[in-house]
């Protein structure tokens, strides 16, 4: 459910509540795909520093203040129309959402550690959780603005923000007995490793971001 909340709901809604932000507060399609370059800031800048974080501190305690950062995030998303704030809430949103994501990998990696068939399970069941968080956006979204109009774009985002906040519940509560650390030293060791493993890799990503940059804008 994490990756439901950070990430289906966090990121993805924005797509669904953008039409009615712009015909509300008349932007331009450059001040619009601001608002999700600066989710994608934060979740870059999030992603950095939970590797640095996650060095030291339980995943446990950093995953709970992603899912809690990207809940209230949401929510405050809609409290004010500022463009300063809106910026703050999805970069904080985007934050929040790394942090959840990275700790809540290595906490199903830990859990299941040494059981290849449970990890790869466990890892797909967890990384589906966008599609659900897709899926409950689109199931309520829509039907509120219609119901509402274009102004009613702030309701929007508090009521995903409450259900973000009601979904939690059950990963901040499971998570509170993990106790997956990754020592300093061995995170620096495997970190020398991953970065010429998973060069390819972050090669295909970057290529992705760039042959979808309007689905990065205003998704």
């Amino acid at each position: 459910l994490s990756v439901c909340i950070c990430h289906g709901i966090g990121r993805f809604s924005y797509a669904l509540i953008l039409p009615a932000m712009q015909e509300s507060e008349r932007w331009s399609y450059e001040v619009a795909s601001w608002l999700n370059t600066a989710n994608s800031i934060g979740a870059i800048a999030g992603a950095l520093v939970s590797f640095a974080v996650l060095r030291n501190a339980p995943a446990g305690a950093v995953f709970r203040l992603g899912v809690v950062a990207t809940a209230v995030s949401v929510f405050l998303t809609g409290v004010w129309n500022a463009w300063w704030w809106l910026v703050a809430m999805r970069v904080a949103s985007g934050w929040g959402a790394a942090f959840a994501f990275a700790a809540g990998g290595a906490i199903v990696a830990g859990r299941y550690k040494g059981d290849s068939t449970r990890s790869s399970l466990a890892s797909g069941i967890y990384f589906a959780g966008g599609g659900l968080g897709m899926v409950v956006s689109a199931s309520i979204v829509p039907t509120l603005i219609a119901a509402n109009g274009s102004s009613s774009w702030p309701a929007a985002w508090a009521v995903l923000g409450v259900v973000c906040a009601l979904m939690g519940v059950f990963p901040y509560t499971a998570s509170l007995g993990t106790n997956v650390t990754l020592p300093g030293s061995q995170a620096r060791a495997e970190g020398r490793v991953q970065v010429g493993k998973y060069v390819l890799a972050t090669m295909a990503y970057l290529l992705f971001a760039f042959a979808h940059t309007a689905y990065v804008f205003f998704v």
